[in-house]
């Protein structure tokens, strides 16, 4: 699956994802770029889903315009020790075919 992290998502979270093409949305230069950018961009380089901690995403964007699933990834803080709690779950999200739209996790 390629997955692509957003800019608020700590790079060391793609070691804890194996068997997935994972790139960070710095590594591609597309950080600082308006959300809707960044959805077009995973359209675009057929992305298979967006992983993030912004809570308010699926509010502030129409994600229905949008085939890509966004895995967000709610804990209290983006902190890299705090989002490793969720990984047993974001792995088993992984699993299974992901809708379009949101997928919230949460510990």
């Amino acid at each position: 699956m390629r997955l692509l992290l957003d800019e608020n998502v700590p790079r060391k979270l793609k070691q804890d994802v194996p068997g997935h093409y994972v790139c960070t949305v710095r590594e591609l230069q597309q950080h600082g770029n308006e959300d809707q950018t960044i959805l077009q961009f995973l359209v675009d380089f057929n992305f298979d889903a967006l992983i993030t901690c912004d809570k308010n995403l699926r509010f502030q964007q129409n994600l229905s315009r949008y085939p890509t699933p966004i895995i967000v990834l709610d804990t209290h803080t983006n902190a890299y020790p705090v989002l490793r709690a969720v990984i047993p779950q974001l792995l088993a999200v992984l699993e299974a075919p992901l809708p379009a739209g949101a997928t919230i996790i949460r510990p």
